[in-house]
């Protein structure tokens, strides 16, 4: 349109265990490189103890609010790919200007670009350690595994595998991150009351909620 905004969806799926346990901190400033979760669990007959790691790279810190709003970025897309093709496959294409504009900059430029390809490096560099915490729908189990939300992105202009130069964006999900999605592990959030709380930890709360 004249105005380049675009229609944000309504609605948008979520995987399950990222609403559950913490990945993104809500302070605008913190110094911390890791969050842990442990709680103790009756499975069966059994008590055990689950533990839920999220550490980041030191070099590219720990994700934010503004990395939280760029995965929701992914998830809308993530969400149109679901409704439209019923399977996500990597990789998936995607443009920093169409970022910008779910997110809500309306100001393009080179700084905001930088800013968006530094919160997608972040989030990528981020790992997750599960121990019995994170649910795998499609093996019926609680995993005990280390791994990431995005195995790896690829910017237009970058050398690929095959020696050519990639045309566009690509962003390669992590598989167990994948197979979640594809098995349907996953929460429809309202997309227009989410952005509507601007208090972070009433966001955060309606996600668990």
């Amino acid at each position: 349109e004249k105005n380049n905004e675009i229609c944000l969806p309504k609605i948008i799926n979520t995987e399950v265990n990222l609403l559950i346990f913490p990945f993104f901190i809500l302070e605008r400033k913190s110094q911390k490189l890791e969050t842990e979760y442990k709680d103790i669990v009756k499975r069966g007959n059994k008590k055990i103890e689950i533990i839920w790691n999220v550490s980041a790279n030191t070099k590219y810190g720990y994700p934010g609010l503004f990395d939280r709003e760029v995965h929701k970025a992914i998830e809308q897309i993530i969400s149109e790919i679901l409704k439209g093709e019923g399977k996500i496959e990597n990789p998936i294409s995607f443009s920093i200007y169409d970022l910008c504009n779910r997110i809500g900059i309306t100001s393009s430029g080179g700084k905001n670009y930088r800013k968006v390809k530094e919160s997608l490096e972040r989030i990528r560099m981020t790992g997750i350690k599960s121990e019995g915490a994170f649910y795998h729908k499609g093996q019926k189990e609680w995993i005990t595994k280390a791994f990431g939300l995005y195995d790896s992105i690829i910017f237009r202009g970058e050398r690929l595998e095959d020696g050519s130069i990639s045309e566009k964006n690509l962003l390669f999900l992590g598989n167990i991150y994948l197979q979640s999605l594809n098995c349907f592990n996953i929460k429809s959030i309202d997309y227009t009351y989410w952005r509507s709380l601007k208090n972070n930890i009433a966001s955060r709360l309606y996600e668990i909620l």
